[in-house]
């Protein structure tokens, strides 16, 4: 069902991907590249930079928590959000407000 549904990126764009981030971003940059259509999940800020300038579509953990409560797959994101913090993820507090403002917490604190 899925023989040929995944594929080998361009070998000469993790090279030039790797010229701005590190390996691990610089690969799946190289596999969006070929599937301009995919969402890329990457948190890494300089990754995010260099997917929107190399026209990709970025979207980081936060974002997907968003979306998952706007598709009601979530009722609140504040205890993933506390979750993902407590092992020691750094996330900007500022961001993480900002995110619980557009999911309607903004009362609930991170």
């Amino acid at each position: 069902m899925l023989q040929g549904a995944v594929r080998a990126a361009d070998q000469t764009l993790p090279a030039h991907y790797a010229q701005q981030v590190d390996c691990g971003e610089a690969a799946a940059l190289a596999l969006v590249t070929d599937h301009r259509h995919a969402l890329l999940l990457i948190d890494d800020r300089r990754g995010r930079q260099v997917a929107a300038a190399n026209g990709l579509r970025p979207i980081g953990t936060l974002g997907w928590l968003l979306r998952a409560k706007r598709h009601l797959l979530l009722d609140r994101i504040a205890p993933e959000l506390e979750a993902l913090r407590r092992p020691g993820l750094c996330m900007d507090t500022r961001t993480c407000r900002e995110v619980l403002l557009a999911a309607g917490e903004a009362e609930d604190r991170v």
